[in-house]
């Protein structure tokens, strides 16, 4: 399930939110209100897109990011986070980590999601455009 968007939200509301609002722009997620089985399910679903809000988790409830970075190396990470900066430092090590400071800005959710995976499929499509000029097919 390449393409995939997965979303961490320890709040359930707020988890539904960002979903409903995904939903309603046509993109697909799975929410997940526990980082217990997290390995699991960046394993099985691949995803190109991990939202993860902040919001009622704890640093240590956070440490599937470091366990599970080799799995996140192809995926953007989009941290919602309130305004104080909170747990920064426990993304540090992921690359390709975007912080949001307005955590329910659905709109702002929804247009990083649509960049994130259209930059993905435009560089798929250079690719292919690359290797049929090049007669590499």
């Amino acid at each position: 399930m390449t393409g995939a968007i997965v979303i961490f939200a320890a709040d359930p509301v707020r988890g539904q939110i960002i979903l409903k609002s995904l939903q309603q722009n046509g993109l697909d997620a799975l929410l997940n209100d526990k980082t217990v089985n997290a390995e699991n399910i960046l394993i099985n679903s691949v995803p190109s897109v991990v939202i993860l809000d902040t919001k009622d988790f704890f640093s240590k409830d956070l440490g599937f990011l470091k366990s599970s970075s080799h799995l996140l190396s192809e995926a953007a990470l989009i941290v919602l986070a309130d305004s104080s900066g909170t747990m920064t430092d426990e993304f540090e090590d992921l690359s390709n980590t975007q912080y949001l400071p307005d955590p329910l800005d659905t709109g702002l959710i929804v247009s990083r999601v649509k960049e994130i995976l259209s930059s993905g499929e435009r560089k798929d499509s250079l690719e292919d455009d690359l290797k049929h000029l090049l007669d590499l097919e």
